[in-house]
Parts: structure tokens; C-alpha cells; sequence
């Protein structure tokens, strides 16, 4: 099992992990209270919505900066950006995504399997042995 190179790494990893989660959970919330707000026809709940909906664009574009810092410390690809490039032939998916999986990996087992190269990283850093 491979290791990240320093803290910074693993930090990186971690927020943009519970950015991805958070960013994908608010802007859920925002559409249905826009849907909430458009069935009960209140002005001022859908103006709520749709800024709870920025909001959640404010995360994407914080989420995404992180991304393309964290990089998988042996094929050198970034799992938590979208990338759109070919995926390793046995990367599994959570709700359609493979970013969603390598998030949820590294928030619940503290290590990820990368979906480009196959291997797996745990997430700390080689200093802290």
C-alpha cells in the first residue's frame, strides 16, 4: 500500500474529500427547497433556494482548487478531479462516480483505491512513521 509524501498531501485529500460529499448534499438540498418553494409559490423561500444553490457552486469551485492539488503518489493522476480520462478496467463506482467512491473511501477506511492506476494509497504521509 502506498503512502501520500507529506501532511500536506493528506490534508488535501481529507478537505477535498468532505468538500465533494458536502458540495454534492447542498445543492441536492437547494433544488429541492427551489422545488419546495416553486410548488408553495413563496418569492422569498425561492430566493433562499437559489442561494443555497450558489452556495453550493462556492463549494464546487473550492472543492475543484483542492482536487487538482491531490494527486495519487504513484501514477501521478488527480482521483477527485473529473478528468474524463480512462478509468483502470476494475475502478468501481458509487452513484455513477468514481470520484464519489474514492471520496467516500477516504472519509470511512482512511485509504482509497485510485481508479486510473488500481492501486491502493493509504491516506498518511511517509514522515509520520
Amino acid at each position: 500500500m502506498h503512502r501520500l509524501p507529506n501532511r500536506y498531501s493528506v490534508r488535501r485529500f481529507r478537505i477535498a474529500s468532505w468538500l465533494l460529499w458536502f458540495r454534492w448534499l447542498v445543492i441536492g438540498a437547494g433544488l429541492g427547497y427551489l422545488v419546495f418553494s416553486a410548488v408553495t409559490q413563496d418569492y422569498r423561500q425561492a430566493l433562499l433556494a437559489c442561494a443555497v444553490v450558489a452556495g453550493g457552486w462556492v463549494v464546487c469551485l473550492f472543492q475543484w482548487i483542492l482536487s487538482l492539488r491531490a494527486r495519487c503518489p504513484l501514477c501521478l493522476a488527480q482521483p477527485l478531479a473529473d478528468r474524463r480520462c480512462s478509468k483502470h478496467r476494475t475502478a468501481k463506482r458509487l452513484f455513477g462516480s468514481h470520484r464519489l467512491r474514492v471520496a467516500a473511501m477516504i472519509i470511512i477506511r482512511g485509504y482509497f483505491r485510485c481508479p486510473y492506476c488500481g492501486e491502493l494509497t493509504a491516506v498518511r504521509s511517509r514522515q509520520d512513521d
